[in-house]
């Protein structure tokens, strides 16, 4: 692994623990904190109001 490599590397493991990372690539941190996202919602799923669901769902049906 050469030295770009590992410092990308090392930026997206910082941003998936959450970290902040100056200067790092637009891209990276999309993907880093999407799979933090999407990790967090597996360990701990959101409560969701199932009425609230309901009327979200509604409107979006109404707006096409």
């Amino acid at each position: 692994m050469n030295h770009a490599e590992e410092k990308e590397t090392q930026t997206w493991l910082a941003i998936l623990a959450g970290e902040t990372v100056a200067g790092a690539d637009p891209n990276i941190v999309f993907e880093a904190e999407a799979l933090r996202a999407v990790l967090q919602c597996r360990l701990h799923p959101p409560q969701l109001n199932p009425n609230l669901l309901d009327n979200v769902i509604v409107q979006l049906q109404k707006e096409g």
